[in-house]
């Protein structure tokens, strides 16, 4: 008996269609790094022009790269504030954190939502305030019982005047995957663990329709009190960067010229 050499022709396809494949993935993400450049420049450039005080949140809820910033003027509603996380902080709240992007040992908090109530119109919009380290929501369970109740929980800043703000557009997420942790709206505040609209909506005490603005309150160049918030340079960060697309096409780049590689060693068997 001889034996067969060379690739059979269903080993050849596989190879092939592997080859193919992760080439077309390195090529999805260098497409990724470009757009991720072009929307990084859009978002700068909205970010460089001056607050707004005129605007139309039905238009700017139509935008989906807006961040324009605006200028607001209100109260907050304390009384309906919830809060969403677990999460880190937001990009450059912290020193250790500016870089953004990738995987990152930083602390994990909270982030406090609070309904806002524009003066001129009365319409409230849903503005994130900031964020809190988790220790300041939930109490150390290694802590003996006495000291479970500290007095730094639950104690960041709520302003009760008429509050002026700076702020940029963000917008409610989507789940990824089908099992999705429950929101607790038994805590207080209530805790949810994604931008969800319609929970939003409900913790907040609104009406579902029409779904309200949200919005990402901006660092104040002398603010030291907590909840955190990002500076303006850092608010239309991306959590993966252009520079891990480049890493992840150089890999699926890599992956395809290998396998090119071994499968015409293996055709000349």
């Amino acid at each position: 008996m001889s034996s067969s050499k060379g690739l059979s022709k269903a080993g050849q396809v596989f190879f092939g269609g592997l080859c193919v494949g992760t080439f077309g993935l390195g090529t999805w993400q260098t497409q990724r790094y470009f757009e991720k450049i072009r929307l990084m420049e859009e978002r700068q450039s909205d970010l460089q022009k001056a607050p707004t005080e005129t605007f139309n949140i039905q238009e700017i809820q139509q935008q989906t790269n807006n961040f324009c910033q605006l200028q607001l003027q209100g109260r907050y509603d304390h009384r309906h504030e919830f809060l969403v996380g677990p999460r880190g902080p937001p990009p450059g709240a912290l020193p250790d954190t500016a870089g953004g992007g990738g995987i990152s040992s930083a602390p994990q908090g909270y982030f406090v939502m609070t309904p806002f109530i524009l003066k001129k119109t009365g319409e409230t919009v849903l503005v994130n305030r900031g964020w809190v380290p988790r220790a300041m929501v939930v109490p150390d369970r290694r802590q003996s019982s006495s000291n479970a109740s500290r007095s730094d929980l639950l104690q960041w800043d709520r302003p009760d005047t008429v509050t002026d703000l700076v702020v940029v557009p963000a917008r409610a997420e989507t789940p990824k995957s089908l099992l999705v942790a429950q929101h607790d709206f038994q805590a207080q505040p209530p805790r949810l663990f994604w931008y969800d609209q319609v929970a939003m909506q409900a913790a907040a005490g609104l009406p579902l329709q029409p779904p309200s603005l949200i919005v990402t309150a901006i660092q104040n160049k002398n603010q030291s009190s907590l909840p955190l918030r990002p500076p303006v340079e850092h608010v239309g960060d991306f959590k993966v960067t252009p520079a891990i697309h480049v890493g992840y096409a150089a890999t699926w780049y890599g992956l395809s010229l290998a396998g090119v590689y071994m499968t015409r060693m293996l055709l000349r068997r």
